[in-house]
């Protein structure tokens, strides 16, 4: 439902799935460039107590995508290192 939300306001997303789990993922940046002047202050703003360098955060040919996986506190959660058994095109 997220990724749909996502979709519906111009996002680009795509579901991954993982074993037992799935979660979306959104565009934020179209390389580390434009991700460390735009998106990485603002997660750090968002999230100072528990931020890390470049968390929930995967790098692909399209560009760098932020994991929304709620799980937790923060994007990420614990099924970020999970083996990928399929990316969903939305």
């Amino acid at each position: 439902m997220m990724a749909a939300c996502i979709k519906a306001v111009g996002g680009k997303t795509r579901i991954v799935w993982v074993k037992e789990h799935a979660f979306p993922i959104l565009l934020v940046a179209s390389d580390k460039h434009e991700y460390n002047l735009k998106v990485k202050p603002l997660l750090n703003l968002l999230f100072t107590d528990i931020y890390e360098e470049d968390f929930g955060v995967v790098q692909n040919e399209e560009g760098i995508w932020l994991n929304f996986d709620y799980t937790k506190s923060y994007p990420g959660g614990p099924f970020l290192n999970k083996e990928v058994i399929k990316l969903i095109k939305i």
